[in-house]
Order: structure tokens, then sequence, then C-alpha cells
């Protein structure tokens, strides 16, 4: 589907949810019928929100938090509070660097995110691919192998050394997104169940 059309088909989404409910928080997006429809007007939304668990066993540990993802134009807020002892963190950034808040205050630039976070925590999340993995898509400046299951909805991914697993997909904002997936590496397991979608500048404030 032409980037164009996309782009009008949101905007007109949006106005829609806005002359229906003002107060509404997100906006319901266009039928997504097949892959590549799904896969160029997901990745064209670049305004929007995941909220609900993670889990994370990695190091002999297992452990579970809290997961709010937000991302606009680019720039992305992650809050993560609970998992392997960290009580909380926040990621701020772009793609140029992320800023790391600790539940205590202290700020970190980090340069190597993957890299820095395992140092501190025992873990790590490719955050750069994450942004990509949750909406169901694989990260379009990386190789990967993909498996698409019924109605174009992407059940396996491999990328970057992890296995990407989308068991269940649930309605939100219009259409079927992911529910739970499951991300795999040599030595770390996730779990993430999003329990809230929300696309447009309302529902990121």
């Amino acid at each position: 589907m032409p980037r164009r059309l996309i782009r009008a088909l949101l905007l007109a989404a949006c106005v829609a949810a806005a002359a229906g409910c003002a107060s509404r928080p997100t906006l319901t997006l266009p039928p997504l019928d097949d892959w590549s429809t799904r896969r160029d007007v997901l990745a064209s939304v670049d305004t929007w929100r995941a909220g609900g668990r993670i889990g994370i066993v990695a190091g002999g540990e297992a452990e579970s938090g809290s997961l709010d993802w937000r991302e606009e134009a680019g720039d992305v807020e992650v809050a993560i509070r609970g998992p392997l002892g960290a009580g909380g963190l926040r990621l701020e950034g772009g793609a140029d660097r992320l800023v790391l808040t600790e539940s205590n205050g202290n700020r970190t630039v980090l340069v190597q995110p993957e890299r820095e976070l395992r140092q501190r925590y025992g873990w790590s999340v490719p955050v750069a691919s994450l942004s990509w993995w949750l909406r169901g898509l694989p990260d379009p400046a990386r190789p990967s192998d993909t498996r698409i299951g019924a109605e174009g909805r992407l059940t396996l991914l491999e990328q970057a050394g992890w296995t990407i697993e989308y068991p269940e997909y649930r309605a939100a904002a219009g259409v079927l997104l992911p529910y739970r997936i499951r991300a795999r590496s040599a030595d770390i397991r996730l779990t993430i169940v999003v329990r809230e979608w929300g696309f447009g500048r309302a529902a990121v404030r």
C-alpha cells in the first residue's frame, strides 16, 4: 500500500475518532488485511504507547515487572519497574543516545545501551529493535527471517541473535495487535504481555 495512502487513512481515522469522542485517548487504525498492509501501516505510525508486563530470565534469576513504552517521532521513553532487582529504571532518547535514570535518581548517558545495561543489571534488551518487535514487525535496519501466519500476522521472527514468537494477538485500536510476545537470545528470555495499546499524540501524553 502506498505510504501516502497509509498516512491519509491514519489521518482520516484520527479525525473520525476525534469527532466521535473528543476525550478518546487513541486513534483507530485502518484495516490490516495482509502482511504488506500491516507492515506498512504499523511502520508509518510514529506516535504510540504500549503498556503491560515484562518477565526476564537471565543469569539463573527470573523476575517480572511493569513495562510502559512510549514513542513519539523517533524519541522513546521506556519505564521498567521491578525486574531483577533494578527497582525501576527509565530510558529516554533517540537513535543517537539513551539516558538511563535509575530508581535513586542517578542519570547516565548510555553510548552502547545493550552492553551497558548488561554490565549494570546482568541483562539487556535491544531497545532499537524492540520498538519494532513490540508492534509485530522486524527491525528494518537488520537482516531477518520471518514466518507469517493467518491474516498476515507475524508469528515468528529471527533477528540479531534473537528468536521472537507471537503466540497471541488481541483486538486493540480496531485491529489485532500483539498481546503476548516471547523473545530469547543465547542467555536471556523475555516474556512481554501488552495490555494497553494507544496511537496518536493523546496516547503518549
